[in-house]
């Protein structure tokens, strides 16, 4: 698992994502950073926060049906989910898992 940081064609800015060995995206942040070491600053503060249980998702259903997650902070919305699960019960469980390994992820500028 690792966390990408790269340059957002459409803003300009730079973004993080958060992938799984396989590429598979498992969640997107929802900021956009002036430069690089601004949206590594947050994934580090993001990976402490995660670390220390201090941020807990808020599960919602979308449009779709599907079960997604979002890690809000101060009513700022961080990171959501990339993708919808069957159950609030499986979304939860991914997110634990999530958050377990992302602590310990690397980071790369692509």
């Amino acid at each position: 698992m690792r966390f990408n940081i790269f340059h957002s064609e459409n803003t300009h800015r730079w973004r993080w994502r958060l992938v799984a060995k396989n590429g598979r995206i498992l969640a997107d942040c929802n900021e956009d950073f002036d430069t690089t070491r601004l949206a590594r600053n947050r994934i580090f503060w993001l990976k402490w926060k995660l670390f220390f249980r201090l941020l807990t998702p808020r599960v919602f259903i979308g449009s779709n049906g599907d079960w997604y997650w979002r890690l809000i902070d101060d009513d700022d919305i961080i990171a959501t989910s990339s993708e919808g699960y069957r159950n609030e019960k499986d979304c939860r469980e991914i997110f634990r898992k999530i958050r377990n390994q992302a602590i310990f992820a690397s980071v790369m500028v692509h």
